[in-house]
Formats: C-alpha cells, structure tokens, sequence
C-alpha cells in the first residue's frame, strides 16, 4: 500500500496508509461509542467527504509543522480556530475522552463502598475460581494507598457484574 500511493510526499503516503489500513474501521470507534452513549454526535463534521478530500490535498506543511511539538500537529485547523477560541483551549495538552478517569483514586474513595460491596455480596466467592482471602488482601492493601491494585479490583468488579446481569437471571 505504502508504495502503491502516487505521490512522493513520504507524510502522505503515510497518512494514505493508515487511512487504508490501520484506521479504516478502528479510528472512531472509541469515540463514536462514547458519543453515542451520550447522544452527541462527534466526529461528523471531520467525516465530510469534501472535507475529506480538502484535507488530503492541504500541503503537508499545514498539516503539521513539526513532529516533535505537539503544538504545531494540527497546524492549520489550530490556526483557523484563533480567531473565535482562546489560546488555552486550542493548545491544551491533549486528554483524550474518558482514558483520564482515576478509577484507582474512585475506589479508594468515593465508589470504596460500592467496590466492597460487589468484591463480597458472593458472586465472586461461589464461583469457586478467586481466593477470597486474596480478594480482601488486595483490596485492603488498595483502599489504604500502600498498593494500587486498580486494575485488579476494577477486573474483578467486572466479573462481578457479568455474574449479576448473565449468570444469575439463568440460575432462577
């Protein structure tokens, strides 16, 4: 693919590349999911097909000014937002939708309750397949910031809530 594009701009080619390949089906998922839970439309506007096109034909030194300066990625729709943006917002340090939640910081704190209840209300314990003890280690070491076991607990939450919704209603 990389070869078989008709142009000698090595960013282009790229861009084709993951265009075709990479981010063809991929890209938007994370957002159009989270979107559409919310009923916001989020990424229409930049699937125009002229829009598209427009931007496929922008020269690369618009598109992105250096690689290095996460400042100049985007250059020209950066630019084009100045005029009715402040600065602050359009060079923001990029976040991401939903990855800069602190579920480990949640469970220690404000969801601590609802994380010990679902670890031992007993789904967990009656599959037979977790060591409980471990479980309550893990979860002590957790809530009293000597470890951060968050990942772990928030697995096991998981479980525990796959059991309530698909093995529970099938027992009765």
């Amino acid at each position: 693919t990389f070869n078989e594009t008709k142009t000698s701009d090595t960013f282009k080619k790229h861009f084709y590349c993951d265009i075709s390949l990479a981010n063809a089906h991929s890209m938007t998922y994370t957002s159009d999911i989270t979107g559409m839970a919310n009923s916001i439309e989020i990424r229409s506007p930049f699937l125009d097909h002229e829009l598209f096109l427009f931007g496929g034909n922008v020269p690369t030194k618009f598109k992105l000014r250096s690689y290095f300066s996460r400042k100049y990625n985007k250059y020209i729709m950066k630019k084009a937002a100045e005029s009715f943006l402040p600065e602050e917002i359009i060079y923001a340090k990029k976040m991401g939708f939903g990855y800069n939640i602190k579920l480990h910081q949640l469970m220690r704190n404000e969801l601590k309750n609802e994380t010990e209840i679902r670890l031992f209300r007993g789904n967990l314990e009656k599959t037979g397949l977790f060591k409980m003890d471990f479980v309550r280690e893990c979860f002590e070491e957790h809530v009293s910031g000597r470890k951060n076991h968050g990942e772990l607990l928030l697995g096991l939450v998981c479980v525990d809530e796959w059991i309530e919704q698909y093995i529970k209603p099938q027992r009765t």
